[in-house]
């Protein structure tokens, strides 16, 4: 039923944008109402996981505002699309961390990848463990720019390790097993590979036939299907799931 309700109100949203579009958008009224709705079309287009999409939608809203302000609106107008810009950002740099790098070269492709978010496509990319060959390819950069990129910009690497007790309830390793830390040029299953080997030698660690698992995550530990990197590891335990 929730995913129906955010469909219809993507239909919705769409049909806004669609209306807004076909009035005259040498008036600036009618240009603010189709950028905005562009906006909300992002925001549903997210909430029903169409993360590249959204994305999209947000660099076309973006774009609308930025030509508002070019055409020096009054003082209300032009606070009003700050304001729509700070948002947009925002969920830009949001998105960006949730999106394949098949996704992002191809917004990269279709010119709907700003040159300001470029270095966190660059990192998301490594993230994911795309080699810093192909990301310069796919994102048209020279390889000097991308490993620029890489050593100047860090990300939030987010753990977590927990091991599964008798009563099959699994519970969090004390510290540093759960913690977060700025790193550069690693891939989440570097960061991941790192905390396993100095776990293995640990005090905490239960022992080769106990059941454990690592998960990495980018900014903030949330649900764990958004990890960048999950592994569990033990008696028949699963393959380790980069993301």
């Amino acid at each position: 039923m929730e995913r129906a309700a955010g469909e219809r109100a993507r239909d919705l949203t769409r049909t806004a944008v669609e209306v807004w579009a076909s009035l005259d958008q040498d008036d600036p009224v009618n240009r603010r109402g189709l950028a905005q709705a562009k906006v909300f079309l992002g925001d549903r287009l997210a909430e029903l996981g169409s993360a590249a999409d959204a994305v999209a939608w947000a660099v076309d809203a973006e774009a609308g505002f930025r030509r508002l302000l070019r055409a020096a609106p009054g003082a209300e107008e032009a606070q009003e699309a700050e304001e729509a810009l700070d948002h947009i950002g925002r969920q830009l740099e949001l998105r960006l961390r949730f999106l394949a790098f098949e996704s992002l070269a191809g917004l990269r492709a279709g010119g709907l990848l700003p040159e300001r978010l470029l270095p966190q496509a660059v990192v998301a990319a490594r993230i994911q463990g795309v080699a810093e060959a192909e990301i310069a390819a796919r994102l048209g950069l020279d390889a000097e720019q991308v490993s620029t990129m890489l050593e100047v910009t860090p990300w939030r690497a987010v753990w977590r390790i927990e091991v599964r007790g008798a009563d099959g309830l699994w519970a969090a390793a004390p510290a540093p097993w759960q913690g977060s830390a700025d790193v550069r040029n690693r891939t989440a299953e570097d960061v991941a590979s790192e905390l396993v080997r100095g776990f293995r030698d640990s005090a905490a660690y239960p022992g080769e036939g106990a059941l454990w698992r690592v998960r990495v995550w980018w900014h903030a530990e949330g649900d764990p299907a958004g990890a960048r990197f999950r592994l569990v590891i033990g008696p028949d335990s699963p393959a380790p799931t980069p993301s």
